[in-house]
């Protein structure tokens, strides 16, 4: 789940978010927005 959003998403929008884990170290990642009812066109 995201939260705090300050703008609707976009299919094809790129989130940068910040994994965050009890027992290891932060994880930066990329990911893209796709449809909600399929993985959306491969690139």
């Amino acid at each position: 789940m995201v939260t705090g959003l300050r703008a609707p998403l976009n299919v094809g929008d790129t989130l940068k978010l910040t994994m965050r884990f009890e027992k290891s170290a932060e994880q930066p990642v990329d990911v893209r927005v796709t449809p909600a009812f399929g993985p959306g066109p491969r690139r």
